[in-house]
């Protein structure tokens, strides 16, 4: 039952941050003051890293899912093998979510609202 939570935490957690992401680069898209092609930008790197994270989410539940043997040990073979894969493209995602939270990062700086 804790295995099941660690892993949902661990499966979940890169989720949570490129739903953060993405808020963020919402928040950029309805500012006026940054350019089109930096919004655009800033929702590849969303959509990427959420792509890639999604993927290792939904490999991890069809390798847990679809793999029947009457062997113990192929069992856990596929079941570990499809528990790395996840946390393999999960590092992957937020590798990109990291890359495109710098980019947002200096979006926010460079074209931030200047008293008048």
């Amino acid at each position: 039952m804790i295995g099941t939570f660690i892993l949902a935490a661990f499966g979940l957690a890169p989720l949570v941050l490129v739903v953060g992401l993405g808020l963020w680069a919402w928040w950029l898209a309805r500012r006026t003051s940054a350019p089109r092609w930096a919004r655009r930008v800033a929702f590849v790197f969303v959509w990427l890293a959420g792509t890639v994270i999604v993927w290792g989410l939904a490999g991890a539940i069809l390798a847990v899912q679809g793999f029947e043997s009457e062997s113990p040990q192929e069992r856990q073979r596929a079941l570990s093998h499809g528990v790395a894969a996840m946390f393999y493209r999960d590092v992957q995602g937020l590798l990109v979510a990291m890359v495109g939270g710098v980019w947002l990062g200096f979006s926010t700086w460079r074209w931030r609202r200047r008293a008048e």
